[in-house]
């Protein structure tokens, strides 16, 4: 006796195969996407800054070679500033600038190992403890003279991590479970437009605290940004961010130059001699 399969039964498999493999493919989806991290992958992005402007004469260095306009730091090279101020523009296409007597790194993220870098953009700065992940927002980076950690941030928000390499990342995933259970957290701190993170040395106990209008107008009239020829990005965004926190306070802007009046020669009469 012989067996025939009609080709409504083919068709059938057909789609039930069909939809197995779109089913398949969703939840491979769905799961990245639940997955995703919030802050810019430090590590894949960062991998040049480019020097675009220098203010206060010419002791801004790359590995400890004089820097010009235009010199480019790869990964690993360190920035470092004496007097002198500097602009950089990241092949995330952020823009930091670094004040005098400061220093970083270009590597998994913008490494500031003394002073303050201002940041506007995709870039994640961090410290020899602390990273701050962002998606593109304004906020500081200093590490101070006695070494703390201090993080403000302007706009938009960032995630507070503790810093970690790999080994030490690796233990942390694989004892999670028991840090929890122990009190312990590894989990980001998020830090708001208005806020101050900071985190003394030699300590795992950070503060967070409200900044104030007074620390919006010395960002805004001091050396991070004023002289700089090149307009801050998000300025307009830094303006909203400062009217949402205090909207009964003038925003602190920088007073334009006033155009020069350009004076007009008088015309003589027709029986003018």
């Amino acid at each position: 006796m012989a067996f025939s399969f009609g080709s409504s039964s083919l068709r059938g498999a057909e789609r039930f195969w069909w939809r197995l493999f779109v089913g398949c493919l969703t939840g491979l989806a769905l799961t990245a996407l639940l997955h995703w991290p919030l802050a810019v992958p430090a590590s894949a992005s960062i991998n040049q800054a480019t020097v675009i402007e220098i203010l206060d004469g010419s002791q801004v260095y790359i590995q400890n070679q004089q820097a010009r306009v235009n010199s480019v730091a790869q990964r690993q090279q360190r920035v470092h500033t004496a007097a002198s101020r500097a602009s950089l523009r990241f092949n995330t296409g952020a823009i930091a600038r670094l004040s005098s007597n400061s220093s970083l790194t270009v590597g998994q993220c913008a490494h500031v190992q003394q002073g303050t870098l201002l940041v506007n953009g995709a870039l994640n700065g961090c410290t020899n403890t602390s990273v701050a992940g962002v998606r593109g927002t304004l906020y500081t980076v200093t590490v101070t003279e006695d070494g703390a950690d201090v993080i403000e941030v302007f706009e938009g928000t960032v995630e507070v991590s503790p810093r970690e390499d790999e080994e030490v990342a690796a233990f942390s995933k694989a004892n999670q479970t028991q840090l929890v259970a122990d009190g312990h957290s590894s989990d980001p701190v998020t830090v708001s437009a208005g806020q101050r993170w900071s985190k003394a040395p030699d300590t795992e106990d950070a503060a967070v605290e409200l900044l104030t209008p007074e620390d919006f107008e010395a960002l805004l009239l001091g050396p991070l940004v004023a002289d700089f020829v090149e307009e801050l990005p998000g300025f307009d965004a830094l303006q909203a961010s400062f009217e949402t926190l205090f909207p009964d306070i003038p925003f602190p802007g920088v007073t334009s130059v006033p155009t020069p009046t350009i004076p007009t020669p008088s015309i003589p009469g027709p029986f003018s001699f």
